[in-house]
């Protein structure tokens, strides 16, 4: 279905901006005294910390809501079948 194509390729390029954004990318701040460079770099693990939390919060949304689209296409058909097998036999 193209709702798992979604959350595939959504969730793979989440991984791959993210991945992209916290290990590749320089968040030091130039000239600071080691005091706030070290206060600097606890506030950013702490963000960090906190965005890839919700990061996995909302993709853990995202494929529960995939499921339940799924579950709907199924029974949808499912229904449907047992609808025209019973016209079939009347």
């Amino acid at each position: 279905m193209f709702y798992w194509l979604d959350c595939l390729v959504s969730t793979a390029s989440t991984i791959w901006f993210a991945t992209k954004w916290y290990v590749f990318t320089d968040h030091s701040l130039p000239d600071l005294d080691p005091i706030q460079q070290n206060e600097h770099d606890n506030v950013f693990q702490m963000e960090s910390m906190v965005s890839i939390f919700f990061l996995a919060v909302l993709r853990l949304i995202h494929i529960y809501f995939a499921l339940i689209i799924t579950s709907y296409y199924r029974n949808m058909g499912h229904r449907y079948a047992k609808i025209s097998m019973v016209h079939e036999f009347e």
